[in-house]
């Protein structure tokens, strides 16, 4: 294991790592080091070359070396999601998913504890987004369809699909046992019921909206949903919804500034703070910033974000993502690495970026 002594962790998909660095370890089950159990936070992003893990993720202050990698993942990694403490990675390799037991506690060199062959999935995996609903059931979609692998299976439950292909978002609502897809070739948003207890590949039940959902999001009994075009829609009492229906909220033009019109390249709700990537073209250049909107149960109308971050954020095309952590910090991916901001709901600092040793980092998730 490589990097600071620290108190928490991040975790990071990478192909190398590294030097060994000064934690308290043993000898896990899965044959690497275990760390002592941590504090704080820990960062995973999967990518070209593997998984790697940043140790104390709120406390770093500098563009520092991974402090561990793990091992065992055949290709590149595309997707990272956390089933308590277990950590799954999807890949386009020979194995799509792998679990690694004892997230908070993985060090160097560790090893997955299983994996699902590629052959499962029909052929090679290209996990775009993921999602675990309180079974541990792991949806993932990937463009061409949404699958459901349940916790421990050998092979998906099922998968679900249009014959357009093209879904892009997804979100799954387990109070009401529906999932959503955007299919953004003119079918709109789609929805399919009892969705867990499907089998084989399922046709869509019906469609909500004609919306182009690119981005979705559960939150507070409300779906939120956008597309590049800067619509931001939503949709209250979401698992009461039985059929066709109007979003309740339409927001264009949230973000702009300037009048300037722009993009939204991602969106996602942690502790009811609703977390915008917008992107702009301002005096010929593209410009990113992250707006950041308090009270997202209540949002109902334009008005301006509560706090934005920015820091020469640059576009990754489908790889914008960020996610807000307990303590304020927030942790943004663009195509140049990963930016770090602390007191991000109130006055956004830029911290650091890291981009020390990754290879088109291409997910992530913060571990608290």
């Amino acid at each position: 294991m490589m990097g600071r002594r620290s108190w928490g962790l991040i975790f990071v998909v990478f192909a190398g790592c590294a030097d060994a660095g000064g934690h308290a370890s043993s000898q896990d089950s899965t044959g690497g080091l275990a760390l002592e159990a941590a504090s704080g936070a820990r960062l995973i992003v999967a990518g070209g070359n593997g998984v790697r893990i940043w140790d104390d993720a709120t406390g770093i202050t500098a563009d520092v070396a991974p402090d561990a990698a793990l091992a065992g993942i055949d290709g590149p990694a595309s997707g990272v999601a956390l089933d308590a403490d277990t950590l799954l990675v999807t890949s386009s390799g020979a194995s799509a998913v792998y679990r690694f037991e004892g997230a908070s506690t993985l060090g160097d060199g560790a090893t997955p504890a299983s994996a699902v062959p590629t052959s499962a999935f029909g052929g090679t995996l290209s996990a775009l987004s993921l999602q675990v609903d309180g079974r541990g059931s792991l949806w993932i979609q990937s463009g061409s369809r949404i699958r459901v692998l349940p916790r421990n299976a050998a092979a998906p439950s099922a998968s679900f699909s249009h014959p357009w292909q093209g879904l892009e978002g997804m979100a799954y609502d387990e109070a009401s046992d529906t999932l959503y897809g955007g299919q953004i070739q003119g079918a709109g948003l789609l929805a399919w019921t009892h969705a867990s207890s499907r089998t084989g590949d399922a046709g869509s039940d019906y469609r909500l909206a004609d919306v182009s959902a690119w981005h979705l999001k559960l939150a507070g009994g409300r779906l939120f949903g956008s597309s590049y075009s800067n619509p931001v829609v939503i949709w209250n009492d979401i698992s009461t919804v039985t059929g066709p229906k109007a979003p309740d909220v339409q927001l264009t033009g949230l973000c702009d500034e300037g009048g300037v019109h722009g993009e939204i390249r991602y969106l996602t709700v942690h502790d009811d703070t609703l977390v915008v990537i917008h992107q702009a073209r301002v005096n010929d250049e593209l410009t990113e910033k992250v707006c950041l909107f308090h009270d997202a149960h209540a949002l109902s109308g334009l008005r301006a974000p509560d706090a934005v971050a920015r820091h020469d954020l640059r576009s990754s095309v489908y790889y914008d993502k960020a996610q807000l952590t307990g303590d304020g910090h927030l942790f943004v991916r663009d195509k140049t690495g990963i930016a770090i901001f602390k007191d991000a709901t109130t006055a956004p600092v830029f911290v650091t970026r890291l981009t020390n040793g990754m290879t088109d980092a291409a997910d992530f998730v913060v571990l608290e």
